[in-house]
């Protein structure tokens, strides 16, 4: 079944959004708990959650495990975990308290580590994260684009890495709320057998609709639900229809 997913990005302890995930360019900063914003984002029907430890991932280490732990304790959902998981042991433990865990950077750097972690904890758990930016793959926090086309990308994480669902994000659209890139994820979808989750540049409800005519097994919101430029339990009715 297809899945409205909001995204909950942890950055000095607050929950922001960026703008195509440059650490410098805040587009939307609370004071209210991450707590409350998850059990605000599950009381309107989310039955997942998608928590990015952005300082994680610029670091290269888990920052925010605490908070993470608050957050998967205080709401009865499935919560998705990524953000500066490159070891086997910080997927792990990440593990311990999320109910799937999302690798990028290591994924192509060392699959090694993917595979002992579907070995150990099960595909179902393990979604690996591939960040596009002009149609090739981005790495270490966004920072350093690599010469790999998002597509030979998608079937190296299916028969290399063995994890069991994809998130593509398209760095050229993320936080610009001006629109998905809906060809971009069919051809993600297209190359795999394996679900597909889209994020960045959701603008409306039309975003949600176009993603699920894509193919995608599910769609991230984040700057569009917290800039109240759509609703997210509006959202979530929409898509099941």
């Amino acid at each position: 079944m297809f899945e409205v997913i909001p995204a909950i990005d942890l950055k000095g302890g607050k929950c922001v959004q960026l703008r195509q995930g440059n650490a410098a360019d805040v587009i939307f900063s609370t004071d209210e708990h991450p707590v409350e914003i998850a059990r605000r984002w599950v009381s309107a029907g989310a039955r997942t959650l998608h928590v990015i430890d952005l300082d994680g991932a610029f670091r290269g280490s888990v920052v925010h495990y605490q908070m993470i732990k608050q957050i998967a304790d205080s709401v009865n959902a499935k919560i998705q975990v990524g953000g500066g998981i490159r070891s086997y042991e910080s997927a792990a433990k990440i593990l311990n308290i999320a109910d799937k865990v999302i690798l990028g950077t290591v994924a192509f750097k060392n699959p090694e580590i993917i595979r002992r972690v579907v070995e150990d904890f099960s595909e179902e758990r393990v979604i690996v994260a591939i960040d596009a930016r002009s149609g090739k793959v981005a790495v270490d926090g966004w920072q350093q684009t690599t010469d790999m086309h998002v597509r030979d990308a998608a079937r190296f994480v299916e028969e290399e890495t063995h994890a069991g669902c994809i998130l593509f994000t398209n760095i050229d659209v993320e936080g610009l709320m001006k629109g998905i890139d809906a060809d971009a994820i069919r051809e993600v979808v297209s190359a795999v057998s394996i679900p597909v989750i889209a994020s960045g540049g959701v603008s409306g409800i039309e975003d949600v609709l176009a993603a699920k005519k894509a193919g995608a097994s599910g769609i991230v919101i984040g700057s569009a639900i917290y800039t109240r430029k759509i609703d997210l339990k509006n959202a979530i009715q929409q898509s099941m229809i």
